[in-house]
């Protein structure tokens, strides 16, 4: 009887350290997905603002291309978004901090530096 027990002991410890080391592992890839969708988020972002500042330049004012490429991105943008408030579980520091407004994003100095234009 004693020795069934301590079978039965054992069995419940290797279960525990098992279900410890799978949360963890969980926990790990939850936390990992939730950072990379925020970039991802933000990737878009850019290159909507992008898309955006190029639909403007005379050359392409209008043009119906660039028009369904901002509409696409700004669908994906809304799909993103559902995803992260999902897996939202990390705060990090860069959304507490004050959005920027839309003139910020198009200011010349704002457009060279996120395209690599800075001498």
């Amino acid at each position: 009887m004693i020795e069934l027990l301590w079978v039965f002991f054992l069995i419940s410890i290797a279960a525990n350290a098992f279900f410890i080391w799978f949360l963890k592992e969980n926990t790990k890839r939850l936390i990992f997905t939730s950072r990379n969708i925020g970039h991802l988020l933000d990737v878009v972002l850019e290159y909507r603002e992008h898309l955006k500042s190029i639909s403007e330049l005379e050359l392409f004012y209008g043009d119906e291309n660039i028009i369904s490429l901002i509409k696409h991105t700004k669908f994906m943008v809304e799909e993103i978004d559902k995803f992260k408030e999902v897996y939202s579980v990390t705060d990090d520091e860069e959304d507490t901090s004050e959005e920027p407004t839309e003139e910020d994003l198009n200011s010349p100095e704002e457009l060279d530096k996120r395209f690599g234009l800075q001498s």
